[in-house]
C-alpha cells in the first residue's frame, strides 16, 4: 500500500516525503519493541516465558495487535488495518470455477473495507533477488 500510495503522488518531493514518513513510522515501532524487549528480557529468561509476556501484550484490550485470515475479519473493523501480499490478491488458479473466482473478489473486497481510518496494503517481495 506504501508503494502504490506513493505512487500516486504526482510531485517527486511530496512522494519521496511519505516514504520517509512512511519509513520513520516503522522505525518508531521497530524501537518500541526493542524497548519492550529491554523491559522484558531480564523476566524472560526462557522462550516460553518471552512467548507468554508477548502474548499477553498482544492480547491486551487497548492497543491490542489482531492477526486474521480475510475470513475471520469478515464483520470486524479496526482503526488500522495491513494486508499483507495485497499483490497476490485475488487468489485465482487454473480451472478455477467462475462462483469461486467470484468468491476470491469478495474477500479482497472485505479485506480492503475493514480500515476505519488506515488501510496498508504491503506487497509481497520480489522472488527473483
Amino acid at each position: 500500500m506504501i508503494r502504490q500510495e506513493a505512487s500516486r503522488l504526482t510531485k517527486a518531493n511530496k512522494r519521496e516525503s511519505f516514504l520517509e514518513e512512511a519509513n520513520e513510522y516503522l522505525e518508531k515501532r521497530l524501537d518500541f519493541l526493542e524497548a519492550r524487549w529491554r523491559l522484558w528480557q531480564k523476566k524472560c529468561t526462557t522462550v516460553n516465558r518471552l512467548l507468554d509476556r508477548i502474548r499477553e501484550f498482544v492480547s491486551a484490550e487497548d492497543n491490542a495487535i489482531r492477526l486474521s485470515t480475510i475470513h475471520r475479519a469478515k464483520g470486524l473493523e479496526e482503526s488500522r488495518v495491513f494486508i499483507v501480499e495485497y499483490d497476490r490478491l485475488p487468489l485465482l488458479r487454473q480451472e478455477m470455477k467462475e462462483w469461486e473466482a467470484t468468491q476470491e473478489l469478495n474477500l479482497k473486497y472485505v479485506a480492503v473495507t475493514r480500515a476505519r481510518e488506515t488501510l496498508f496494503l504491503v506487497e509481497s517481495e520480489d522472488d527473483e533477488e
